[in-house]
Order: structure tokens, then C-alpha cells, then sequence
């Protein structure tokens, strides 16, 4: 273990430490000062996360979707989630995935069109912020497969 200074990327002073065998560390502390400082990084990512937030809301307005509920952090939060469901489900209408390996993995016989009354289902009765961020991690099959039942039962009636 050594500690090495240097200036990262951002033009920032820093040290940071190097473990490992001993002919490996310069190129391994060169390759950590071509990154920025952790703190310009974490404010990278804030900076990231809010502009994502900013768009995710404006697509949002545009696309007429209702608002959902929760404090101010989980609406922002939720509405990038809620974004990018909606574009991965969308991914099945335009093709750029299989709906047969949906079909084939939960036995089921589902169309383009039952996939756009989920996704519109999805978006008309899930108000929720919570809702989102609880499946910020799930597959989109998962999800699908979940609210299909509910989604295509509601069409029906």
C-alpha cells in the first residue's frame, strides 16, 4: 500500500492509494490521475442525474403522461425511471426486441398491440413515484408480466 500525488484531469491536487504489486502501482496511480477528483466526479454525476431528471419531466409534459406522487426528489427521480420503462417497452413495438422471447419465456401470446395497452396502462394507473423506483431494477419482462393480467383485463372490460 503507497500513496501517490499527483493532479487529476480536472486540474485538482489529490493523492490517492495504490495497492498491489509494487511494478504495477505507477501505471495504476497515472491511471487514477487521469480521472477527475472524486469530488468533481460526485458533482459530474449530480449534474448527470439532474439533467436526466430536467428531460425525463419535459418528455413528460409533451407526452401528456399524469403526475405522479411522492416528494419533490422521488417525482424527479421517478419520472427518469418512469421515461426509461416507457422506452424500454417501447423497444417491443419497434422491434428492437422480441416479443416471441417474452412470449417463450412466460408461455404466453402476447401481441404489439397488448404490449402498448400494458405500457398505456403502465402509465394511466401507475401514479405513484414509489411504484417506479420500487422497479427501477426489474426487467422489463418482469414488469410486463406482472401488470399484464391487470393491463389486458382492464381492456377487456
Amino acid at each position: 500500500m503507497a500513496w501517490y500525488y499527483g493532479t487529476f484531469s480536472c486540474g485538482h491536487e489529490g493523492r490517492v492509494n495504490i495497492v498491489g504489486p509494487v511494478r504495477d502501482r505507477r501505471w495504476k496511480a497515472d491511471r487514477e490521475f487521469e480521472k477527475m477528483c472524486s469530488d468533481c466526479w460526485e458533482k459530474h454525476l449530480q449534474e448527470e442525474r439532474e439533467r436526466k431528471n430536467r428531460e425525463a419531466a419535459e418528455k413528460a409534459k409533451e407526452m401528456e403522461l399524469p403526475e405522479l406522487q411522492g416528494t419533490e426528489k422521488q417525482v424527479a427521480w421517478a419520472n427518469t425511471l418512469r421515461q426509461n420503462l416507457i422506452d424500454k417497452i417501447s423497444d417491443f413495438v419497434d422491434g428492437k426486441k422480441s416479443i416471441e422471447d417474452f412470449n417463450l419465456l412466460y408461455n404466453c401470446n402476447l401481441t404489439k398491440e397488448d404490449v402498448l395497452r400494458i405500457r398505456d396502462y403502465i402509465i394511466t394507473e401507475k401514479t405513484k413515484a414509489s411504484y417506479f423506483i420500487d422497479c427501477r431494477n426489474e426487467n422489463v419482462y418482469k414488469i410486463l408480466k406482472a401488470e399484464m393480467a391487470e393491463a389486458l383485463k382492464t381492456e377487456r372490460e
